[in-house]
């Protein structure tokens, strides 16, 4: 039996179904819930599906279909333990990847189901579809799923599908081998459903003045470093002080935008990470690399984090052993000056 044959059975015997993916959702997250809520409710109208991420609105995705549908809470597990019968994980494995309180999840008496492009370690799902090998999320629900009902495939669905597919491909920058199957694939939906990707493209692209204020402080901050076991390489930060001038959205968003356009474009520096505060009591550390220089993989793995051969992060609290962000920059450079990293 099919992928899709095991998940419409599995739809057809729910009836409340909640929908989720990863806190600080991005562009697959967002637009691979969205695609999974326009299908059941296309297919299976007498179900009751529903979005829920742990996080603040993310604004710069409500032109999509169906965006006000999704409902932005403060604790995930408040909001979805014993209240429904299936749980569609999406875009992440890992309890983890979900919730801060993703320790008080009790998923026991519902189905789940797990749809993911990361590689998937040590969780069992009643079903799943996982593979690593295609450019996002949203790509994967497109193929296992859409495909085959080209009916489905509206003005609004396609522009949702390929939300999800250009943002995780940084704009087809950083795709290879298999990924590139993304290319054609995202032909035939811009096709099915007359969009018009130099609209769409602009759309994703902008950004506010105080993103733009924001982003010209990672760039006062930078820092170059060379390093005698590893490529030469680049990092910024943002400090606690941010929190109290711009929303975290604005300061994700900023995030993105350096990540996008200097973190891996400075010639001779291939590599290199940005640090950013999540809240007052904790920060993120994303890594970016090139074919050819780190694998920031299994750099993040090392930090407790994860993500892709070119893109990754991890997380550390603020407490007594990472008193400032300055501490943690301090832990991260000095492991890669002492020890000799993998490549990609």
């Amino acid at each position: 039996m099919s992928f899709k044959e095991e998940f419409n059975n599995y739809i057809k015997k729910s009836v409340n179904i909640a929908i989720i993916s990863h806190i600080t959702p991005d562009g697959d997250a967002i637009a691979s819930c969205l695609a999974i809520l326009f299908y059941i409710k296309k297919l299976y109208p007498n179900k009751n599906p529903k979005v829920f991420l742990e996080s603040d609105p993310v604004l710069d995705f409500n032109f999509l279909d169906k965006f006000s549908e999704i409902n932005w809470v403060k604790n995930l597990a408040d909001k979805i333990n014993k209240n429904f019968d299936t749980i569609i994980l999406l875009d992440g494995s890992e309890n983890k990847r979900f919730s801060r309180f993703h320790s008080d999840f009790n998923f026991d008496d519902a189905t789940t189901i797990c749809i993911d492009h990361h590689p998937n370690t040590n969780f069992t799902y009643n079903l799943s579809e996982v593979n690593p090998n295609v450019s996002s999320t949203t790509q994967l629900i497109y193929t296992s799923l859409y495909i085959g009902a080209p009916g489905l495939i509206s003005h609004q669905i396609a522009e949702i599908l390929l939300v999800g597919i250009i943002t995780d491909s940084g704009f087809f920058q950083y795709i290879e081998g298999e990924k590139a199957k993304a290319l054609p694939i995202s032909y035939k939906i811009a096709s099915l459903g007359k969009i018009d990707l130099q609209s769409l493209v602009r759309k994703l692209k902008l950004f506010t003045e105080n993103e733009l204020k924001i982003y010209r402080t990672l760039i006062d901050n930078l820092t170059f470093i060379k390093s005698d076991l590893n490529d030469k390489l680049m990092y910024s930060f943002l400090s606690l002080e941010v929190l109290n001038q711009f929303t975290l959205v604005e300061i994700e968003n900023a995030e993105n935008l350096f990540k996008e356009n200097i973190l891996r474009l400075v010639k001779n520096y291939n590599w290199g990470f940005v640090l950013t505060p999540k809240s007052h009591t904790e920060v993120s550390v994303s890594f970016r690399s090139v074919k050819g220089s780190i694998n920031v993989s299994l750099l993040a793995k090392k930090f407790g984090g994860g993500g892709h051969v070119y893109a990754a992060a991890c997380r550390f609290p603020l407490d007594s052993t990472n008193r400032t962000h300055l501490d943690i920059i301090s832990k991260v450079v000095n492991l890669i000056l002492s020890e000799k990293l993998e490549l990609a």
